[in-house]
């Protein structure tokens, strides 16, 4: 983003798919804007958080899982937020998997070895 012409602030967004069956809007938490006198939408459309665990759990787990070990911690760091709906982040985890029909409901926990030391890593720079 810029302000005046300079450089200001960056914000990473994530696009994906629009076949999301939970949505949750979101309030904006990039802060600054308002005091500048930028427009706010008072909600952002996102991921539902149910939703997005579910994709995560199938994506770390699956056939093509190589460079996954991020979405561990994700959906670890999402659950001790405390906002996780366990029922229906089940339901959203077995149509996932139905729908993209690599592997089955519910998956094995076997972790690469490899990503022990990946997790422990970005644990860390997390504090």
């Amino acid at each position: 983003m810029q302000y005046r012409t300079r450089a200001w602030q960056t914000v990473d967004i994530d696009l994906g798919p629009g076949e999301a069956r939970e949505v949750d809007l979101v309030e904006p938490a990039v802060t600054g804007l308002a005091e500048m006198g930028l427009p706010l939408a008072p909600h952002v459309r996102c991921l539902g958080i149910n939703e997005q665990v579910a994709r995560k759990l199938h994506a770390c787990t699956g056939p093509l899982r190589q460079d996954r070990a991020r979405d561990v911690l994700d959906i670890l760091l999402v659950d001790m937020l405390g906002k996780l709906d366990y029922p229906r982040t089940r339901v959203a985890a077995e149509r996932i998997f139905v729908e993209r029909h690599t592997h089955g409901f519910p998956p094995g926990a076997n972790l690469p070895v490899g990503w022990r030391q990946e997790l422990e890593n970005l644990a860390r720079e997390l504090g």
